[in-house]
C-alpha cells in the first residue's frame, strides 16, 4: 500500500531536496503535495488528509511545532515528521510534546532517515490494519448493544452473549473495554437502571414491576444498586420528581 506525504518549509529548495532527496517509494510512499507557507499548508493538507507530513521546524509567522498542534486537532491520525536544522533539545522536545513522529536533522543522511521512514510505514500499515478490524467489529458490537436493550428484562449473562453471537467471552469483554471503556456488567447495569429511571418518571408502575422491567426478580437488589446509582431510593425519585413538577406548575399557573 502507498502511503501520502506531504511536505513543507518556507524554503523552496528545501522543499524540493526533501522530495528529490529521498526514494519516497521505496518507503511505500507517494509525495501528493507541498508548500512554503505554513497557514497556506494548514489548510490544504486539512483538504487533502495526507497520511504523514514532512515539516520544517523554524518557519515564519507558525514555527513546526504550533502548526503539528493545529493539524493534530483537525487531522489527529495524521503523523508528522519534523526535519529541521536546529538540534537543539528545546526544539526537538517542543515537537515531540505535541505529538510528531519523530525529529530528523538537516542535512538528511540515509542512515537517519530510513529508519525512521521504516518505522513510519509500519506505523501507518498498523492504523489501516486497526481500522479494518475496527469497521469489522463495530457492527458487531452495535449489535450486542441492540440485543441488550431488546433483553433487558431477562437474566443476561456473558455466556449466554458468546453463545448468541457465537464469539468468546473474552472476545466479548474485549469488545466491551474497546469500544465503550466499560465492562459488559457495568454496561448492562446501566442500561437497566436507566430503563428504572424513565419507568419511575413517565409511568405509574409500582416500585417492584418497574424492577422486573428492569431486569431485576430480587426488589431488594434492585433498590440496593439504584440508591447505589441514583443515591436515593426509587421512592424518593419519583417524588422529588413530583414536587419539582408541582412546584413548576404552580409558577406557571402564577
Amino acid at each position: 500500500m502507498i502511503f501520502s506525504v506531504y511536505l513543507i518549509d518556507d524554503e523552496m529548495h528545501a522543499v524540493e531536496e526533501l522530495r528529490t532527496h529521498i526514494p519516497w517509494q521505496q518507503y511505500g510512499m507517494q509525495v501528493i503535495g507541498f508548500h512554503t507557507s505554513p497557514s497556506e499548508a494548514l489548510k490544504e493538507v486539512v483538504r487533502l488528509r495526507p497520511n504523514a507530513v514532512f515539516s520544517d521546524m523554524k518557519m515564519p509567522g507558525m514555527d513546526g511545532a504550533e502548526f503539528a498542534r493545529e493539524l493534530l486537532k483537525a487531522l489527529p491520525e495524521t503523523e508528522i515528521v519534523i526535519v529541521s536544522a536546529w538540534s537543539e533539545f528545546e526544539y526537538v522536545r517542543a515537537a515531540l510534546r505535541e505529538g510528531c513522529f519523530d525529529y530528523l536533522l538537516k542535512p538528511l543522511r540515509e542512515t537517519e532517515y530510513a529508519p525512521t521512514l521504516e518505522r513510519l510505514h509500519q506505523c501507518l500499515q498498523s492504523k489501516v490494519a486497526h481500522l479494518q478490524e475496527f469497521r469489522n467489529e463495530n457492527p458487531i458490537m452495535q449489535e450486542i448493544q441492540n440485543y441488550l436493550r431488546l433483553h433487558l428484562q431477562e437474566k443476561i449473562s456473558l455466556g449466554d452473549l458468546s453463545e448468541h453471537f457465537h464469539l468468546s467471552q473474552n472476545a466479548i469483554c474485549s469488545y466491551f473495554n474497546r469500544y465503550l471503556q466499560t465492562t459488559f456488567v457495568s454496561y448492562l447495569t446501566s442500561l437497566r437502571m436507566k430503563e428504572a429511571q424513565t419507568l419511575l418518571l413517565h409511568t405509574q408502575l409500582n416500585i417492584k414491576e418497574i424492577a422486573a422491567r428492569s431486569g431485576y426478580d430480587d426488589y431488594f437488589y434492585f433498590c440496593r444498586v439504584f440508591q447505589r446509582t441514583f443515591h436515593c431510593t426509587p421512592t424518593q425519585l419519583r417524588m422529588n420528581a413530583e414536587k419539582d413538577q408541582k412546584e413548576l406548575q404552580d409558577e406557571m399557573d402564577t
